[in-house]
């Protein structure tokens, strides 16, 4: 979850890879989540369905905006979870402008 500039949280189910500790999500530049990460780092990460029905704890942590030299390990760990589903999506489903975000507890 990210949070609204009233402290409000928004689910906000996201495609994600865990490498070293760091959880990495790619969203399209523009979107809420990615508009309200760069206000307000802090996150909340729980596993939760396609629509962001949270189904166990959370954890806190902290979330930035990765610049495009970081980016290659997110997408190799991306990539490495789920394989041609994921490549799919990107190909047919996915914007174009996007950014990838990492979160640290």
């Amino acid at each position: 979850m990210t949070f609204r500039r009233s402290g409000d949280p928004v689910a906000t189910p996201v495609w994600f890879a865990i490498e070293g500790g760091r959880l990495y999500f790619k969203s399209e530049r523009r979107s809420g989540k990615v508009r309200r990460l760069r206000r307000d780092p802090r996150v909340l990460v729980a596993p939760c369905t396609v629509r962001g029905r949270a189904l166990g704890p959370a954890v806190e942590g902290a979330g930035r905006v990765l610049d495009e030299g970081e980016a290659a390990a997110a997408e190799r760990a991306l990539r490495g979870q789920y394989g041609a589903g994921r490549r799919l999506y990107e190909r047919f489903v996915a914007g174009g402008d996007s950014v990838w975000v990492e979160v640290v507890p």
